[in-house]
């Protein structure tokens, strides 16, 4: 609080606490000095009423036979016994008077009318100044009555020394008594000001400091009065404001602390406010931008940025997380995320709240993701190649032995024809029929390695509609003969008429030789001497998708494999016997085709996979 107010209430309430004091002293003063001068006088005419009765009653005689000799003898004694006294008239009711001093005597024909007292029939006493003594005396009146007959008064002037010491006194007093009162006056109203003002002004401190924005501040004000009701509601007040707002620091502080850039327009786009971290990532200094138009911090056309910016806010609603380019002062381009949010009160825009997130380093990693997953496109594909490699050696000696079947027929037929030629025992039409057979197995021979050579090949081809019954026929064709070598038998219950699927055909025949391959290596495994293979394809409840279930007879899979059948290089075959590679590849390109392959149902009875594929849409 600044010292010229404190010192204005403190110094009011003071100086109104010690004029009231010295109004008092003033009041009192006032009525006690002239109660104390009257009771000095009636002191004094006490004394002078004692002097004079007992003057009248000693000379009542000689009053009476007018002995003067005597009146002035015992007068003259008196005075001179008596400094105090300073005269004595005795006054005849005939005007006859004696008048006696401390010095002299005489004797006067006549009565001074000075001497007389407005009321003579009454005794009294007043000051007045005296001829006689040539000072101011306290002049008394007597009368003189015997008998009930009155013969004149007695009139005696007193000094004054008295009672002007008891006046000087009676002022000292006062004087000194006034003093104490004021100073103990200014000390209780030193007192009181500093009672009532500090409280009061312990409550402006707090309020001050309230309106700087210190919301913890608290009156600690102890008084049990009407203040201490008022400091309470003050608390009251600062904690629900504490409750439901936040300082002007709080909030400086947090947006000075934020990392993202924060820039607060006007309703015509200036910039009214920007934080540490717009400064940092631009390059600008608070004044530099301050008053300019928003649009210096971008680069390119953006229609959020012309005149109309403000109109496009509003009509397409506020914006979030729009890619944006900001111009450095240098002019380098940073990629941001762009928010932008429309202040409004009573329904007038006020401001435009700008929030950018610098993501430099985002676009570097997501280059980096990008270039790593081509990466992964490219050895996934490789592995997938490798594994299509190893997955043609394990089925070389089967199809060797699909080729060897039509071969023999082939030999079979060439060797009767040309014994039968040689001795020309065959017809043309018998030469026709025995050549029919080789025509076929050798179709069938060009089927199996144009198949194998296409299975070979790195697929490449855009998904097309396929019917998988027919990708099933297809890896039969490479790995049939191996199944019929090892007495595995081979169930199909095949749907007629299935709804085609969107994929590679070549990729899902790779996924069917993984699965029929490990289900033959565990019936293999097996302790029974022969196995069955089920393969059966139907249509989901829903409609919406082609099942496959490949059911084997094998040992079926240990439970705490169960979760990590599909990890990559994961195998429980002997070194040299798998790669581990195979379900995980067939995961990869399951999900690639949108659907979905895992283990129905797992047991010392065997194995069931299923997959499910989406029914291509119309």
């Amino acid at each position: 609080m600044p010292a010229r107010q404190r010192t204005g209430i403190f110094r009011k309430t003071f100086l109104l606490a010690f004029l009231l004091m010295v109004v008092i002293i003033l009041f009192f003063a006032t009525l006690t000095i002239p109660r104390q001068r009257k009771t000095i006088l009636k002191s004094m005419e006490a004394q002078a009423n004692a002097i004079s009765s007992s003057i009248a009653q000693v000379c009542a005689d000689a009053i009476a036979t007018q002995d003067y000799p005597f009146l002035v003898e015992h007068n003259l004694k008196m005075l001179q016994g008596n400094p105090s006294i300073l005269y004595v008239i005795v006054a005849y009711q005939n005007g006859f008077s004696l008048v006696l001093t401390q010095n002299r005597w005489e004797q006067r024909e006549t009565l001074d009318a000075r001497w007389e007292i407005e009321t003579t029939e009454v005794v009294a006493g007043k000051i007045l100044y005296s001829d006689l003594v040539r000072q101011k005396v306290f002049h008394y009146a007597f009368p003189l009555r015997y008998s009930f007959v009155s013969w004149g008064h007695l009139y005696l002037g007193l000094s004054l020394h008295d009672f002007n010491n008891a006046i000087t006194s009676m002022y000292v007093i006062m004087l000194l008594l006034s003093l104490a009162c004021l100073f103990i006056g200014v000390f209780g109203a030193y007192l009181f000001a500093k009672t009532l003002t500090h409280p009061i002004l312990a409550l402006r401190e707090a309020t001050n400091q309230l309106a700087r924005g210190d919301l913890t501040v608290r009156a600690r004000i102890m008084t049990r009065d009407e203040i201490e009701e008022l400091a309470t509601a003050f608390n009251q007040m600062a904690e629900n404001l504490e409750k439901t707002t936040v300082s002007k620091d709080f909030v400086r502080n947090i947006l000075e602390t934020m990392t993202e850039s924060l820039v607060v327009t006007t309703a015509t786009g200036r910039i009214r406010m920007v934080n540490q971290a717009t400064l940092q990532l631009l390059g600008y200094t608070e004044a530099e931008l301050l008053d300019q138009p928003l649009h210096l911090l971008f680069t390119g056309e953006d229609p959020l940025l012309k005149d109309a910016w403000i109109d496009n806010l509003g009509q397409y609603g506020d914006k979030y997380n729009h890619e944006r380019m900001l111009r450095s002062k240098t002019g380098v381009a940073i990629p941001v995320l762009f928010s932008a949010a429309v202040m409004y009160r009573d329904d007038q825009v006020q401001g435009i709240v700008c929030v950018a997130l610098d993501i430099r380093q985002r676009k570097i990693a997501e280059e980096q993701l990008q270039q790593a997953y081509q990466d992964l496109k490219e050895t996934q594909g490789q592995l997938i190649q490798t594994a299509k490699l190893a997955s043609i050696g394990e089925l070389a000696a089967g199809v060797a032995h699909e080729l060897n079947q039509p071969l023999m027929v082939i030999r079979t037929a060439i060797q009767f024809l040309t014994r039968s030629l040689q001795k020309q025992r065959i017809g043309l039409q018998e030469v026709i029929e025995h050549l029919e057979p080789v025509e076929r197995n050798t179709k069938r021979m060009m089927n199996i390695i144009d198949h194998l050579r296409a299975f070979s090949r790195q697929s490449q081809t855009p998904f097309a509609a396929i019917n998988v019954n027919q990708v099933l026929d297809d890896a039969f064709l490479m790995i049939g003969e191996q199944l019929r070598l090892r007495n595995i038998t081979v169930v199909k219950h095949f749907t007629p008429d299935l709804p085609t699927v969107s994929g590679d055909a070549n990729r899902l025949e790779q996924v069917f030789l993984n699965l029929i391959t490990n289900s033959r290596d565990a019936i293999t495994a097996a302790p029974h001497a022969n196995g069955t293979l089920n393969i059966t394809t139907r249509v989901s409840e829903s409609q919406t998708h082609v099942e496959i279930v490949i059911q084997d007879t094998g040992g079926g899979i240990p439970s705490e494999y169960l979760d990590k059948i599909f990890d990559p290089f994961f195998t429980t075959k002997e070194v040299g016997q798998g790669t581990g590679l195979g379900l995980s590849i067939s995961y990869g390109i399951i999900k690639e085709h949108q659907g979905e392959i895992q283990v129905m149902e797992t047991g010392s009875e065997g194995t069931t996979f299923v997959i499910r594929l989406p029914v291509e849409s119309d």
